[in-house]
């Protein structure tokens, strides 16, 4: 019988081999994993993406804000659009004209607690809301037109929650 001793090659190519399978493995992410193994319902990000508006903003409801004085376009706010989703996550409709009375509609949503924003749909020329496929992306701190940091720093959002008193955002934008 032969005494089978691993040698000191054979023990490090093993240890190593351990290793970067552990590292291969530790590489997936959290977010990765948890779409693997199904979502956390609890989790505001994982909200209807399909919850579009049903109609067009009226204009008797938008509210103008400015996030930066030399904006060339104008920016509304569609107060009627507000909406709350466990307690971090603020949906609304916001209107941006041009100086030629073109506009984009927009519905977006921010996450207070992360400081994120994400498109999720467009209005479209004939009144019908069109689905956005976007991630979240952080809401940039400066930048030409950046609605999203003004809102979010200007009442939708207090510290890491949804402001969930309209009226106090209206009253903050203008």
């Amino acid at each position: 019988m032969t005494n089978k001793t691993a040698t000191p090659n054979f023990t490090i190519a093993l240890l190593l081999r351990a290793c970067l399978c552990c590292l291969f493995l530790s590489s997936f992410s959290i977010s990765s994993s948890a779409s693997l193994f199904g979502s956390d319902s609890n989790d505001p990000l994982q909200d209807e993406a399909q919850d579009l508006p049903s109609l067009p903003p009226k204009n008797t409801d938008l509210v103008e804000f400015q996030p930066f004085p030399s904006s060339s376009l104008d920016f509304y706010l569609d107060r009627k659009s507000l909406k709350v989703i466990q307690k971090v996550l603020i949906k609304f409709t916001v209107v941006i004209k041009n100086s030629s009375g073109t506009s984009q509609t927009l519905y977006t949503g921010i996450d207070c607690n992360q400081f994120t924003y994400r498109l999720y749909g467009s209005l479209q020329s004939d009144g019908s809301w069109k689905t956005i496929e976007s991630d979240w992306k952080r809401i940039p701190n400066q930048g030409y037109n950046q609605y999203q940091a003004y809102l979010s720093r200007n009442g939708m959002c207090t510290g890491e929650t949804a402001n969930t008193n309209f009226n106090q955002i209206m009253e903050s934008i203008r």
